[in-house]
């Protein structure tokens, strides 16, 4: 995740920690060689409080910090196309692909800076050993998610993607310690989650939530999180063009990661079950 992301995810921030995070977002190409002593005296600040802006923000210390300021500096995130708004109405067909191609491009890379190696291999481990996983969405994510529980049955893995409120409460309700619950939330607001997350407390059911960062600090319940590109406003926009795609790109990822951990057994049932799938003669 980068540092502008670690501080946007963070929303328990002082307003002294947030003119010290503006700060360092507008200078970092500047304080790549700062010491902790500078950058507090610089901002009026006790070197411990800048040690608390640390932890807030998920990093171990100032060294870490130091870290990330100059991965800011080289690669400053940004992208000339609106994410909201990606074409006008004088706009050449040629000019809106074009467009969507540039938001597909960064949205991706936006959405790698979120990714953790050991959160994606830990849940990869856990779908791999599940015996069963249910996914808790609604609206436009059903249809990425099907997509995912297609695959996952394609290697033997049996997924449930159960529609409206009265279906994922029975489903949640009939989880156990066995049962691992994907909840997709682009803004980590979906109505369902309160509610669903309560009974899978109750059936000590895993919790693994992929959405917009930051979704730890209201339900500390959940240890295990992927966060998708949340450059995109939740209501103000002409299609879900971002979100979509990242959120497709993480399950996609996903697929692969517990495909590989068993990747000759799984190359096997593709060979194995895809002419029983498919008798088509092509």
């Amino acid at each position: 995740m980068t540092l502008q992301k670690r501080i946007t995810a963070c929303d328990n921030l002082t307003p002294t920690e947030q003119k010290l995070a503006e700060y360092i977002l507008k200078n970092a190409y500047y304080l790549t060689d700062a010491t902790i002593l500078s950058l507090a005296k610089e901002n009026y600040l006790s070197i411990s409080s800048i040690h608390r802006f640390c932890k807030k923000i998920g990093l171990a210390g100032f060294k870490d910090l130091k870290v990330e300021m100059l991965r800011y500096a080289e690669h400053p995130s940004d992208t000339t196309v609106n994410i909201n708004f990606p074409f006008l109405a004088d706009d050449t067909c040629m000019t809106v692909a074009t467009n969507l191609r540039n938001i597909y491009e960064s949205t991706i890379l936006d959405t790698i800076d979120y990714l953790d190696e050991k959160q994606l291999f830990s849940v990869s481990t856990i779908l791999s050993g599940a015996n069963m996983i249910d996914i808790y969405t609604h609206a436009h994510n059903i249809y990425p998610a099907g997509a995912f529980a297609d695959r996952m049955l394609s290697i033997g893995k049996k997924v449930r993607c159960p529609e409206g409120f009265y279906n994922q409460r029975a489903t949640a309700l009939s989880a156990d310690s066995q049962h691992i619950s994907i909840l997709i939330s682009y803004s980590g607001r979906a109505f369902f989650l309160p509610s669903i997350l309560e009974i899978l407390r109750r059936k000590h059911s895993t919790p693994i939530f992929i959405g917009k960062a930051g979704i730890e600090n209201e339900y500390p319940q959940i240890k295990h999180i992927l966060a998708i590109s949340d450059r995109e406003d939740m209501q103000n926009r002409i299609s879900q063009f971002s979100s979509h795609i990242s959120l497709q790109y993480v399950l996609d990822i996903l697929y692969c990661c517990v495909f590989k951990l068993n990747y000759s057994k799984n190359l096997r049932l593709l060979s194995e079950n895809l002419s029983l799938l498919d008798d088509r003669k092509i």
